[in-house]
């Protein structure tokens, strides 16, 4: 209410002086506002591309080495695979190598 006040109060010369401020301070504040949404929108897209890549090296070297587990995502050979699980999960085994050196496409995360 002051701030009204005080504008209201003033002179003309002065009213035109922050009228101008305040279209300099919005035109800035938009165009900062655009530039991060078009530089959320790059990142984004780099983002998708970088884990559709991933998700077809995924597809290519499991064609031609194997497969994941579906249950425990364990990497296994064509030979081994009966039906959608390997061995260790048929027979109750924890699997021998860890199974994060397989890269999810859906966890591929960069910032922000």
């Amino acid at each position: 209410l002051q701030i009204a006040e005080v504008f209201n109060n003033a002179s003309a010369k002065t009213r035109a002086d922050l009228h101008e401020v305040n279209n300099v301070l919005t035109s800035r504040s938009d165009a900062q506002y655009r530039l991060r949404e078009g530089l959320l929108e790059h990142m984004r897209r780099f983002r998708d591309r970088i884990a559709e890549h991933f998700g077809r090296m995924n597809h290519f070297m499991g064609n031609l080495f194997g497969k994941n587990c579906e249950q425990c995502q364990h990497h296994t050979s064509n030979h081994n695979v009966d039906g959608d699980e390997c061995h260790h999960c048929k027979y109750d085994d924890p699997p021998s190598a860890r199974s994060d050196y397989w890269i999810d496409p859906h966890r591929v995360y960069y910032w922000p």
